[in-house]
């Protein structure tokens, strides 16, 4: 494929960075996971300003969205969601945050999560040519076990250039941070 100075590459996080129009996950997925929630509610508790202040500030919105990301069907459907919008706006290259714990509350363990995803990434990678690597992710304020359990899913799932471990907290605090 040839360089079109539209094409792009995308470093999103799997629950949405709240910025719909930048490869994150649309109004139309979040009514189907969850009917109840309005566009206002959308709005309100999905979307982040263009520029995010910090980490803290996205994670304000990520309980939210992990809260419909609990299960087989919903963390595949978000997935094929997000490629699709690659495609729209012509990413060649995605770099995708999993924050695995998060999505464990009704019963997926965190090594079931990553399987799901890793597998559905890979699928929308391959139908809709964009090539895509998953970056599992730890937050501060998770146990120990939690943390090595996430690497040793890093070491399991790939290679360093398909998963990698990345850990984040309050201290991630930059002005600007996107």
């Amino acid at each position: 494929m040839g360089y079109n100075s539209r094409e792009k590459n995308e470093h999103v996080h799997l629950l949405g960075d709240g910025r719909e129009e930048e490869g994150e996950w649309s109004f139309p997925l979040t009514m189907l996971l969850d009917s109840s929630v309005t566009l206002a509610d959308y709005q309100r508790d999905f979307l982040l300003p263009a520029k995010c202040p910090d980490m803290a500030a996205f994670f304000a919105c990520a309980p939210r969205g992990a809260t419909l990301l609990q299960t087989e069907e919903q963390l595949r459907l978000v997935t094929f969601d997000v490629f699709e919008q690659f495609q729209r706006d012509k990413v060649l290259y995605a770099e995708i945050l999993l924050f695995p714990y998060l999505h464990t509350n009704r019963g997926l363990s965190a090594e079931n999560v990553v399987e799901i995803v890793d597998e559905a990434v890979a699928q929308a990678s391959q139908e809709m040519g964009i090539e895509a690597r998953i970056i599992l992710s730890v937050l501060r304020h998770y146990s120990t076990q939690q943390s090595v359990a996430t690497v040793k899913l890093v070491e399991r799932f790939g290679t360093p250039a398909s998963l990698a471990h990345r850990a984040w907290g309050a201290q991630y605090r930059r002005p600007g941070l996107a």
